[in-house]
């Protein structure tokens, strides 16, 4: 493409044609009055104003002369240039322009473009790995939301599943109390008689009642409901003792208010040493449990009494103490001190 031909150079206002013509004139005459000052005579005192005269005329145009060339020279000079621009050149590839006037841009644009297609692939990849990575970002988000949801709803379960179990604690704590306190009932004709010798082919019953008798107790084999010698455990090297239901309760009590007489007795047609016989209630795995545990606390706190009533255990710290201390659960035991 041709450059824009610049716009028609302005012609000079008539009034400066019309000054240049006089000034003309004017050089004119005062050259003929010259040559004739030459040939005919001295010059007067006006010849010399005039050319004073002339003089300043020239000095004011030449500016503006020169003004209106520099105006006239730059408005051609583009058009100037372009017409060089086509005369010599073939706009058709710029390289071939570009190519004489700077031999080394041909190179620095090549390597231009090998950069800027490298970048153009790197920023391909860039937006590839973002696009996968924004993916992946929506995918976790939507993965969050559920999983966050599956949170609260499994907070909720966990919270009414805690409150269930709470319920079935205090059931089966409740339920637990009430199976002991039946067990502890249902023993409570029973009693313990520890320390008795085994002979070959005896009868526990019989022994029970000499034992019952050597205490000021008179009872018969009909008042027990059934006696047996209790089972030992593993590795265990002492007497079994032997256990005995009476069929009235009244019985057992009667028994078991006279067992202190049992260490006052020296010697018995039926034992060698009955002061070594101790007799007890038949406690409940946990009463009995604790009433090992609590006459071990008796011991390093200085209480003084332990014993146990219709399966109980109870503790006491001196005889001045009215109350006495009833030992249900291994919490009880803290306040042993």
């Amino acid at each position: 493409m041709n450059p824009p031909r610049p716009p028609p150079r302005e012609k000079t206002p008539s009034k400066t044609k019309k000054v240049h013509a006089k000034t003309t004139t004017k050089c004119a005459d005062k050259e003929e009055q010259l040559q004739s000052g030459k040939t005919g005579g001295p010059l007067n005192m006006s010849t010399t104003s005039d050319l004073s005269q002339h003089s300043e005329i020239v000095s004011g145009i030449l500016p503006l002369i020169t003004k209106n060339i520099i105006n006239g020279i730059t408005l051609q000079l583009p058009a100037m240039i372009g017409q060089c621009l086509d005369d010599n050149y073939d706009f058709s590839d710029n390289s071939d322009i570009l190519t004489p006037l700077t031999p080394n841009i041909q190179e620095i644009l090549s390597d231009l473009s090998q950069s800027m297609r490298v970048i153009r692939s790197e920023l391909t990849e860039i937006k590839e790995s973002q696009t996968f990575h924004t993916k992946m970002y929506d995918d976790l988000a939507t993965k969050n939301k559920i999983l966050e949801k599956q949170a609260s709803e499994n907070k909720k379960t966990i919270v009414n599943l805690l409150d269930r179990i709470y319920d079935l604690e205090d059931d089966l704590y409740y339920v637990s109390e009430k199976l002991e306190d039946q067990e502890r009932r249902g023993r409570l004709e029973n009693l313990e008689f520890h320390g008795v010798p085994v002979t070959e082919n005896e009868n526990t019953d019989g022994i029970v009642c000499s034992i019952a008798k050597m205490i000021g107790v008179n009872i018969q084999e009909n008042d027990i409901s059934v006696s047996h010698r209790m089972p030992t455990g593993a590795g265990e090297n002492r007497t079994p003792a032997i256990i005995a239901k009476f069929i009235h309760r009244k019985n057992k009590i009667k028994i078991f208010e006279k067992r202190k007489f049992l260490r006052t007795i020296k010697s018995s047609d039926n034992f060698q040493d009955p002061s070594k016989i101790f007799i007890a209630e038949n406690l409940t795995a946990l009463n009995k449990d604790l009433y090992f545990r609590a006459r071990a606390a008796k011991n390093s706190c200085g209480y003084r009494f332990i014993w146990t009533s219709n399966g109980k255990v109870f503790v006491k710290k001196n005889s001045d103490v009215r109350n006495s201390l009833n030992i249900r659960c291994e919490e009880d035991l803290a306040k042993i001190k």
